[in-house]
């Protein structure tokens, strides 16, 4: 949603998101039957390959903008080698070094994890890709909106634009603090789907909260909140441009 505010020409369609969910939801379903080591290897080199090609491919789109596609991939991957030693952006190079970085740590952690006894649910990886990538965009995007901020001398008219910015800014800090306090509540959950279910059961303890409530209902409410506000945001964290010319409009 953030990057097209920027590049509404560049979009992800419905069919392909709904594809990637598919592929997603499979792969999570299949991780809790595998028990065998040999299952295990084939399992993760699925997922290492279709995890470094989505990953490679978003990349390239941030990077580029959408400018490479079938027919002139040659002309572009030729022109980066002859200019090895140069950046043509410099900032968008190193905001995929690092996010690469991190997908790299998650991707490692998630096959060393598979491999422990037993069968290891995919679920928590995946949203902990899911989490880390959509944090990452929105504080590069949080990045550079103040730096734009900062650059512009709005005068008298800032004021209106001020006041939407401090609302758009209290509900991304507020969708943070209960991002982290449903991930607190996540992690004490008394239910495991690596375990059988009898071994499930003997995790299970007293609720805690209003003597009805236990930690997994607590993060369904908490993070259920957290994502409405991480949706408020959004949907007003360029309203600051509304009366902004298009081709006025800073591209990061």
């Amino acid at each position: 949603k953030i990057y097209q505010f920027r590049h509404p020409d560049l979009v992800f369609d419905a069919f392909h998101c709904m594809y990637a969910f598919s592929i997603v939801i499979v792969m999570e379903a299949w991780s809790i039957y595998i028990f065998s080591s040999k299952i295990k290897v084939l399992f993760n080199v699925i997922f290492v390959i279709l995890y470094v090609g989505v990953f490679c491919k978003i990349a390239l789109e941030c990077y580029y903008y959408g400018a490479i596609n079938i027919t002139n991939l040659p002309i572009i991957l030729s022109h980066s080698f002859k200019n090895i030693q140069s950046c043509l952006y410099p900032r968008r190079f190193v905001r995929c070094i690092i996010c690469g970085i991190f997908n790299v740590g998650i991707m490692v952690f998630t096959v060393h994890r598979s491999f422990e006894e037993g069968a290891n649910s995919l679920s928590t990886p995946i949203l902990v890709i899911l989490a880390v990538n959509v944090a990452f965009g929105l504080s590069y995007y949080m990045v550079n909106k103040i730096l734009e901020i900062f650059k512009n001398h709005e005068g008298e008219a800032g004021q209106r634009q001020w006041a939407m910015r401090f609302f758009s800014f209290t509900f991304f800090l507020l969708a943070l603090v209960l991002g982290l306090v449903a991930m607190f509540f996540y992690n004490k959950r008394h239910a495991s789907r690596n375990f059988t279910p009898p071994e499930s059961r003997n995790l299970n303890n007293i609720c805690e909260w209003m003597d009805f409530f236990d930690s997994h209902d607590m993060w369904h409410f908490v993070s259920a909140t957290a994502l409405f506000l991480s949706f408020i945001f959004l949907l007003t964290i360029d309203d600051d441009l509304l009366d902004t010319p298009w081709d006025s409009i800073q591209v990061f």
